[in-house]
C-alpha cells in the first residue's frame, strides 16, 4: 500500500512538472537528468521552478538568462518570458545584450558605477544612446584595420586536429591576426580551443612558431600559448584568492627572491599598473576575486596571460556575461595583442562580436570547418546561414 502511494506521488510529480514545462512552451522528457539537457531547457526548468506557485508570484527576476545560451536558442527563452507576461506577471530582465533589451523590454533602467542613471522608455532610445548612458564619456575603441597586402607569418598551425566532436580540422592563424571561430553548440566550436591547449584529449599536430605544442596545458604554456576559458570562475581562476594572487599565478618566479620568497610589494606594484590600464573595479590588488563583477573578473583573467606575452592567445567566449564597457576593453586588448605580433583566436557564440573584432571567421558544423569569411564579407546573417546549413564558403582550411 505504501509502495502504491509512493508510485502515485512520483507519477503526480512528473505530470505536474510536464505541465509546468509545457506552459512555458518547452517540450522535453522531464525524467531526463538535467545534465543531459540543453542550455535553453535548463533555463526553462529554472523559470518553472521560480514560478512554482503562479497564484503567489507577482514578479519574475531573470538575471543574465542568455549568458550561456547559443543565439539560436534565445528565441525559445523569449517565448517563455512572453507566456509569463501573458499571465500577468511583471518581469525584471537583467542583461548586457543590448539587442535583447530592445527586443523584449518596455522600459530600461540604466546603472553605471553602482548608481541609477535613469529609467527610459525603450521606444525613446537607440543603441548609441543606450551605450552612452551605460558608459558615460568613454570612447569605445574601434577595430584597427590591417593591411591585407602585408605578408604575415604563420604563428599557430593546426593539422588533422581531432577530439570527441572535432574531426580532422586544419587551419592557420597568423601574426597580427584576430581569427574567429563560429558554430552552434555541439558543432565542436566549444571544444576546439581546449583541444589546442591540451585541456581535452586530442590527436593531430599543433605547432607554435613551427615547433610542436604537446597536448598538455603546461607544455602549451611553455610553447607560447594562453587560454582564457569560457568558465572563468570554474577553470580560469581561484575565486577565493585575491586579484593579485590570481594575476600572478601564471608566473610566480617573476617576483621571487632569495629561497623563492615571493615579494608581495613587487606583485602589488605590477598589478596596480594592470588594474589602472584595464580599469578594474574596485582598483584594489587585495580585493577577493569572487567579489568582482563578471566583466572585472574577465579583465583579471585576461591580464594574467597578457603579462606573459604569449604568441597565441585563445579566447573562449571572452565577453560572456560582461557589460558593454568591459566588452569593449576586452576587444581592444585582443586587438592590441594582435598588433604586437600575437595570433589571437576567439571562439564565440556571439556572431556580432566576431564581426566586430575579427579579421577572419571560420564557421564550424558537425565537427568540421564548413566556411570562411574574410573581414569584407563578415556579417551575422552570413555566419548564421552557414551555421544552420547554408552553402559552404571556400577556403575554410586556409
Amino acid at each position: 500500500m505504501i509502495l502504491g502511494r509512493v508510485v502515485g506521488e512520483v507519477w503526480a510529480a512528473r505530470r505536474d512538472a510536464r505541465e509546468r514545462i509545457r506552459a512555458l512552451g518547452y517540450d522535453f522528457d522531464v525524467r531526463r537528468p538535467v545534465a543531459q539537457l540543453g542550455a535553453a531547457e535548463r533555463t526553462g526548468i529554472a523559470i518553472a521552478r521560480a514560478l512554482h506557485h503562479w497564484e503567489q508570484a507577482r514578479v519574475l527576476v531573470v538575471d543574465e538568462p542568455t549568458a550561456s545560451l547559443p543565439s539560436n536558442e534565445v528565441s525559445i527563452l523569449f517565448e517563455a518570458i512572453s507566456r509569463v507576461r501573458a499571465k500577468g506577471l511583471g518581469v525584471i530582465y537583467i542583461s548586457h545584450h543590448l539587442d535583447e533589451v530592445f527586443s523584449i523590454a518596455d522600459r530600461v533602467t540604466v546603472l553605471r558605477d553602482g548608481h541609477v542613471v535613469g529609467t527610459y522608455a525603450t521606444a525613446d532610445l537607440d543603441e548609441d544612446r543606450l551605450v552612452s548612458l551605460m558608459c558615460g564619456d568613454v570612447v569605445l575603441s574601434p577595430r584597427v584595420a590591417h593591411d591585407d597586402a602585408v605578408a604575415r607569418e604563420p604563428v599557430l598551425e593546426v593539422r588533422e586536429l581531432c577530439g570527441t566532436v572535432v574531426e580532422g580540422v586544419d587551419f592557420t592563424a597568423y601574426s597580427g591576426e584576430v581569427l574567429g571561430l563560429a558554430g552552434l553548440t555541439g558543432s565542436g566550436r566549444e571544444q576546439i580551443l581546449r583541444l589546442l591547449f591540451g585541456a581535452l584529449p586530442r590527436t593531430g599536430e599543433v605547432l607554435v612558431d613551427g615547433k610542436p605544442a604537446p597536448a598538455r596545458p603546461a607544455a602549451a604554456v611553455a610553447s607560447g600559448m594562453a587560454l582564457v576559458p569560457a568558465d572563468r570562475t570554474g577553470s580560469g581562476s581561484i575565486v577565493d584568492l585575491t586579484v593579485r594572487e590570481n594575476f600572478v599565478l601564471g608566473d610566480l618566479k617573476r617576483h621571487s627572491g632569495v629561497a623563492a620568497h615571493l615579494s608581495k610589494a613587487e606583485e602589488r606594484a605590477e598589478v596596480r599598473d594592470w588594474i589602472k590600464e584595464l580599469d578594474v573595479r574596485p582598483p584594489r590588488p587585495e580585493a577577493v576575486f569572487d567579489s568582482l563583477s563578471g566583466g572585472n573578473q574577465q579583465k583579471v583573467v585576461l591580464a594574467k596571460w597578457l603579462r606573459m606575452k604569449p604568441r597565441v592567445i585563445l579566447l573562449d567566449e571572452p565577453t560572456q556575461g560582461v557589460d558593454v564597457q568591459a566588452k569593449a576593453t576586452i576587444h581592444a586588448l585582443a586587438r592590441k595583442a594582435a598588433a604586437a605580433g600575437a595570433a589571437v583566436v576567439i571562439a564565440s557564440s556571439d556572431d556580432p562580436e566576431l564581426c566586430d573584432t575579427c579579421d577572419r571567421v571560420l564557421v564550424m558544423r558537425d565537427g568540421h570547418f564548413v566556411g570562411e569569411l574574410s573581414r569584407a564579407d563578415l556579417n551575422p546573417e552570413r555566419i548564421n546561414a552557414i551555421q544552420l546549413g547554408g552553402a559552404a564558403v571556400s577556403g575554410a582550411h586556409a
